[in-house]
């Protein structure tokens, strides 16, 4: 403990500890310095941006049913 130190509660364990024992994760989270958890590489790939735009596209149609006429029936 350091002198003016104040206790926090992990995030993650739910553990009383000392501020000086805690650290800041990249999502926020106060946690203790055992359990914290470095931003995974994944989260760094950056987003390409892609054309999903339909090259040729056709308004829907008209929906046709040919029912049987009764009188012809």
């Amino acid at each position: 403990m350091k002198k003016g130190d104040y206790r926090v509660i992990c995030d993650r364990t739910g553990q009383k500890i000392w501020a000086s024992q805690a650290k800041m994760e990249w999502n926020g989270l106060f946690v203790k310095k055992s359990v914290w958890d470095p931003k995974s590489e994944y989260l760094l790939i950056p987003n390409i941006m892609e054309n999903l735009n339909v090259p040729i596209a056709r308004t829907e149609g008209v929906d046709v049913f040919n029912t049987p006429n009764p009188n012809d029936l």
